[in-house]
């Protein structure tokens, strides 16, 4: 064991013939070598300060954008109508998928749409329930490109006869959904539900202008099932529905916009699944509302894979929009990590299972509670915003800020004062959503023009919905 004197001397030494040889190495080596290097200032001292003062929040560049586009558009004035140029503030969208990957896929659709119909999944909480936004947004959207109709409908909602653009009555179906717990599980299709006939199943469909094609989203594992339907009240035919485990979308109704009176009645249908109807005429946009009351976003987890595939071979879709945040916000929360790891997870996943789609998802609205007798934007709002946006970036989508949208914070105390929002503070009104539609759809809108640089006649009226 070596003594403390012998320690010391041990270092001094050591120290002595490291300062021999750095010496010796200044005199045999020329001074030219040492100013040749390209030597790197090294800062000991900053990698040991506190992280957190120089981080900076997830994709903080990627704000809501206000731009005030101008445009030629078609104006009323006194002396009768003129085309002027025309000022239009909108939030655009933001895209964050590689080399505007996401948009053309969505845009090339939309501009294809005669030949080939653009069909839109718009998934979303009770905000959207009843039709509510989506119904200006398809009426919108079918003037400019073509198509008529509502698409997707389900056999039983608890606002069925809520929803303007097709109120409808039905009976005796068992129903099991995302949003309803049951202790018998059924696969859901993919609107989160399946419906299940009972002896006297029957729906009763009320539209408010006649319709045309009419098809039965269904599967059987039963015998062969029958379906009796009456159109106007006097016109009944019946159709078999096939034992088969494969998704099939039979048609009830074809022809002429003349079906103002619809119902069906299922006769034998043990072991029939059914899913909804879709309600089309000609080509163009179809926007399906697959409003789940009470989901965050991520009850879509609970439909399966080959569910989703089988939907998608035949409905198509172009573009999945997903809606949520309702469910998701309180005054109490304010760190969303857990959510946005889940839904980052979820899009991933959807994104492979609809690898030529895109995804639009589309932030939460602004919503008010009452603080000292007074309604304010709920403090997590913002925050679940922000985490969003970050959920777009990391799945590399698009996004829409629909909060800054509507005006950004206490922007619903007006929407209510204005009777553009319930006095929940939360949903809005039929005004307000087409309100919220004409936003939306003027976000679309002027990506199509930048990215297709329409011809002047071609702009005319182009924002109007």
């Amino acid at each position: 064991m070596q003594t403390p004197e012998n320690k010391i001397a041990s270092t001094f030494y050591l120290l002595f013939t490291t300062l021999v040889l750095l010496i010796a190495v200044s005199l045999l080596v020329p001074q030219s070598f040492f100013t040749s290097l390209d030597l790197k200032k090294v800062d000991y001292i900053e990698p040991l300060v506190y992280k957190a003062e120089k981080k900076k929040p997830k994709h903080q560049k990627h704000v809501a954008v206000k731009k005030e586009v101008v445009i030629k558009d078609t104006v009323k004035t006194e002396k009768g109508v003129v085309v002027t140029p025309v000022v239009y503030d909108l939030t655009t969208i933001e895209d964050f998928s590689d080399k505007g990957a996401q948009f053309k896929l969505f845009l090339e659709a939309l501009h294809n749409a005669k030949t080939e119909n653009c069909r839109i999944a718009f998934y979303g909480d009770s905000f959207i329930e009843g039709d509510i936004m989506t119904m200006n947004l398809r009426d919108s959207l079918q003037k400019k490109f073509g198509g008529r109709g509502v698409g997707f409908l389900p056999v039983s909602s608890e606002v069925s006869m809520f929803r303007r653009s097709l109120p409808s009555e039905s009976e005796d179906w068992e129903v099991y959904s995302i949003a309803k717990q049951s202790s018998k599980k059924e696969p859901f299709g993919i609107a989160g539900a399946t419906y299940i006939p009972n002896e006297s199943a029957s729906l009763k469909l009320l539209p408010p202008r006649a319709l045309a094609n009419i098809h039965l989203l269904y599967k059987n594992k039963g015998r062969d099932a029958v379906v009796r339907t009456q159109t106007n009240k006097k016109h009944t035919s019946y159709d078999t529905l096939r034992s088969t485990e494969i998704l099939q979308m039979q048609a009830l109704v074809e022809g002429k916009d003349t079906v103002k009176n619809f119902k069906m009645d299922v006769r034998e249908g043990a072991g029939l699944k059914v899913y909804g109807l879709s309600l089309e005429s000609g080509k163009g946009v179809y926007l399906d509302n697959f409003s789940i009351r009470g989901n965050s976003g991520l009850g879509l987890n609970e439909i399966k894979d080959d569910q989703f595939r089988e939907f998608q071979s035949l409905m198509n879709y172009k573009l999945v929009v997903l809606q949520f945040g309702i469910n998701v916000s309180n005054a109490e929360i304010t760190d969303f990590g857990f959510y946005e790891k889940g839904m980052t997870k979820l899009i991933r996943r959807l994104k492979k299972l609809f690898p030529e789609t895109s995804f639009l998802l589309i932030s939460m609205s602004d919503r008010s509670h009452k603080e000292d007798g007074v309604y304010v934007t709920m403090p997590s709002v913002p925050l679940l915003v922000e985490a969003q946006r970050n959920i777009a970036a990391e799945s590399g989508i698009l996004f829409w800020d629909m909060y800054s949208a509507m005006g950004g914070e206490n922007s619903m105390v007006d929407w209510v004062d204005k009777k553009k929002a319930n006095k929940d503070y939360t949903h809005l009104t039929f005004s307000g959503g087409k309100q919220v539609a004409g936003e939306l759809f003027k976000a679309i809108m002027y990506e199509y023009k930048t990215r297709y640089k329409l011809k002047e006649n071609e702009e005319l009226s182009l924002f109007n919905p």
